[in-house]
């Protein structure tokens, strides 16, 4: 062989190998997960043949794509709403592609808004501690005068600063 032929073989090759692998690992599932949102928007991705979906859950918007169309014309009718949502988590995917891609669906008929609104009011009032222990740490006498307050009326500051990351 000579060497001219060699280096073709071995690009071929290396070529070869190398989509197999990309394929590979596009495909590789890694978990399937469940979560609950609302659908904040569903939209196509013309070049791709594809739709994505951004769901709002528990604080986060995750996006998640839809191949098969019906499933994608249902979901646009519940859009705003609340749904349930079962997604493969690959470990990798390609060029425009999330690592996430729709398993199933259900439509969630009595979700519980209280458990929302909590979790946000949950958020509030912890960002709103973790601003005023920032700006108390601004001012030595002052922070130090609160502390003891708030050790002699057995308030854990220990675990807020731990939280707040102070």
């Amino acid at each position: 062989m000579t060497l001219k032929s060699k280096l073709v073989f071995s690009f071929v090759f290396f070529i070869t190998l190398a989509t197999f692998t990309y394929s590979f690992l596009v495909e590789a599932q890694v978990s399937q997960q469940k979560i609950k949102g609302r659908i904040l928007k569903i939209e196509k991705i013309k070049a791709l043949k594809l739709w994505k979906l951004y769901l709002f859950s528990e604080g986060d918007v995750i996006e998640i794509d839809i191949k098969n169309k019906e499933d994608a014309l249902k979901l646009k009718k519940y859009n705003k709403k609340y749904i349930h949502i079962v997604y493969n988590v690959y470990l990798t995917r390609g060029f425009f592609l999330s690592k996430n891609r729709l398993y199933s669906w259900r439509d969630v008929n009595n979700i519980n808004l209280v458990q929302e609104k909590k979790y946000l009011i949950d958020r509030i009032d912890h960002n709103l501690t973790c601003s005023l222990l920032a700006e108390l740490k601004k001012n030595k006498e002052l922070n130090l005068s609160v502390e003891k307050h708030l050790k002699d009326n057995n308030f854990n500051i220990n675990d807020i600063l731990a939280q707040c990351s102070l």
